[in-house]
């Protein structure tokens, strides 16, 4: 299969467990998310398997958010856009 057909039987899975805001998320273009696996990932590691697209994640002050993709063996978070992309959607309390 060539890596398009994985990726498309990949994010199928992906949709299948996925409620929610991740079930939103999942159903965005994906284009970062597709390129950084093609380029980057797929090279690497020659599997799927393993991986999490858009996991969630709790911060220390309570507040949700997104990764683009979790590698659960190792525990590493992989960011196709970056920080600056998501900062607009965050939401912060200030105390005075």
């Amino acid at each position: 299969m060539s890596f398009e057909e994985e990726f498309e039987k990949f994010l199928n899975a992906q949709n299948q467990q996925a409620s929610g805001q991740r079930a939103e998320l999942l159903n965005r273009e994906m284009t970062g998310e597709r390129k950084m696996f093609e380029k980057v990932l797929w090279p690497v590691f020659q599997t799927f398997q393993g991986f999490v697209l858009e996991y969630e994640i709790v911060f220390g002050s309570g507040i949700k958010g997104y990764v683009d993709a979790f590698y659960e063996p190792l525990g590493l978070v992989f960011e196709s856009e970056g920080y600056l992309v998501h900062a607009g959607e965050i939401t912060r309390q200030i105390q005075l």
